[in-house]
């Protein structure tokens, strides 16, 4: 009495047939054989598909901590990048609020020059006529001197 045996997908399973059997209520051996054969590869598909997703999987995550590595290092220049941005604003705020002064101190000299000029001719007019008026005063109040007269 021969047996044959056959794997159906996922559980193993035996069947014992008789040769006296075959050809009757069991399902024919070589279609057996062949649809245990047609199991075993559609699983051995299956797992070569699992492994390979698996694969895949291990090189996507080697790929992510790639780019999370290089996001984390890209936002530690930005942070410097903003601390020094942060910095030269600090500084130009600065500047900033000083200009008023500066401006306020810059225009009071150039006024201050500007007067300057402008009251020059005028001081030289008055510091001319100032001194013919005294002399007019002297030369006509008191007689003449001996220094005046010559």
């Amino acid at each position: 009495m021969m047996k044959a045996a056959y794997v159906s997908s996922g559980d193993i399973k035996r069947t014992s047939c008789t040769l006296e059997e075959r050809a009757g209520d069991c399902v024919g051996g070589a279609s057996s054989n062949e649809s245990l054969l047609r199991s075993v590869k559609m699983e051995q598909r299956k797992l070569n598909d699992q492994a390979n997703s698996l694969v895949d999987l291990a090189k996507t995550q080697n790929i992510m901590y790639d780019l999370v590595s290089d996001l984390n290092e890209r936002g530690e220049d930005m942070e410097k990048r903003i601390a020094m941005l942060e910095t030269k604003l600090e500084t130009l705020l600065s500047n900033l609020q000083a200009l008023p002064g500066l401006i306020s101190q810059v225009i009071s000299q150039q006024h201050r020059d500007f007067l300057e000029v402008q009251l020059q001719p005028y001081d030289k007019h008055s510091h001319d006529r100032s001194q013919s008026v005294s002399r007019r005063r002297s030369s006509s109040t008191a007689p003449p001197t001996s220094s005046e007269s010559s």
